[in-house]
């Protein structure tokens, strides 16, 4: 039986504009496996967690969704996902609109909730929430949709020390709690290394290598190189 979550094969995404955000790029992910793609900004990153979940189609390549893995993700401006009057409401949209009844919805949503330490703020409008509290909530909207994969773009961006260091804490008790495959871009090698085991380096639209994180934090020349500082 294949382990395999995600399969990308040779894809490539050009912008309507001509610009070429990924090119050619190969990558396999494994069920269970926690995945950080790095690389700086301009990278491709986020084109790349796009494509994969499906909100995008390549311009060519192949995206192989293994078992139709379903895949989550969070963008990394929470207020792209966060548009309802309540927080509550917000957790419960993707819910309703996968056809769950309203009770139903909201009672996943509240147990959602919970997971992430907001239930005190669930009749909170999201626009009144820290930035800490909007990426925990954006990550909420996804797991409520209980997807195969969660995908997180730039998770720490804009977050001060002390909701970083809240942020690690969570993604890992999520993850060592629930069943899913973790894919997170992100520059912040310091967040990869406590987050992740495996990783791709994305540059200019290329992978241009791949590993355990260990093998590829080490490699201090490459990261500079990619203007990619381990710490």
């Amino acid at each position: 039986m294949d382990n395999t979550a995600i399969e990308l094969i040779n894809v490539t995404y050009i912008y309507p504009d001509g610009t070429v955000a990924l090119k050619d790029v190969n990558l396999k992910i494994l069920k269970g496996e926690k995945v950080a793609i790095l690389g700086p900004n301009g990278a491709g990153k986020s084109t790349l967690l796009t494509v994969m979940a499906g909100l995008l189609k390549p311009y060519k390549g192949e995206i192989r969704n293994f078992n139709n893995s379903r895949i989550g993700l969070a963008f990394q401006d929470p207020d792209d996902q966060l548009f309802c009057p309540t927080l509550l409401e917000d957790i419960a949209f993707g819910p309703l609109n996968m056809g769950l009844s309203k009770e139903k919805a909201f009672e996943k949503a509240n147990e959602v909730l919970k997971a992430v330490g907001l239930e005190e703020l669930k009749d909170k409008p999201p626009h009144r929430l820290s930035v800490g509290e909007k990426k925990k909530a954006s990550i909420a909207t996804v797991l409520a949709m209980e997807p195969d994969v969660i995908a997180l773009d730039e998770p720490t961006s804009n977050l001060d020390p002390k909701s970083r260091k809240e942020l690690i804490s969570l993604i890992n008790e999520l993850f060592s709690k629930r069943n899913f495959t973790l894919i997170i871009a992100t520059h912040d090698m310091t967040f990869a290394s406590k987050v992740a085991e495996k990783a791709y380096i994305l540059n200019k639209g290329r992978i241009i290598a791949d590993g355990k994180l260990t093998e590829i934090l080490s490699n201090f020349k490459l990261l500079e190189e990619v203007g990619l500082y381990p710490f």
